[in-house]
C-alpha cells in the first residue's frame, strides 16, 4: 500500500484521494465534476430516489401514473 509519511505520521494515499478531487476541482482542473458530487447529503438524496424507484418498479405504479393522481 502506498503511503505518505512526513515525520512519524504516514497517511494511505487512498485516504487523500477524495480531497484531491475536490482539490483540483476548485482550481478548475477537473471542471466536469460536481462539488455535490463529493457530500453526504447528495449521495444520500440520490439512493433514497433510486430507492423510491424500485419500489414504485415493484407495485407496478410509473412516474406518469404518479403524476396524473
Amino acid at each position: 500500500m502506498l503511503q505518505i509519511c512526513l515525520g512519524g505520521v504516514c497517511i494511505p494515499v487512498h485516504l487523500l484521494l477524495a480531497f484531491f478531487v475536490a482539490w483540483a476541482h476548485r482550481h478548475g482542473y477537473l471542471l466536469f465534476l460536481r462539488e455535490e458530487w463529493f457530500t453526504f447529503r447528495y449521495w444520500k438524496q440520490q439512493f433514497s430516489r433510486a430507492k423510491d424507484a424500485v419500489v414504485s418498479k415493484a407495485e407496478g405504479v410509473t412516474e406518469s401514473e404518479k403524476k396524473n393522481e
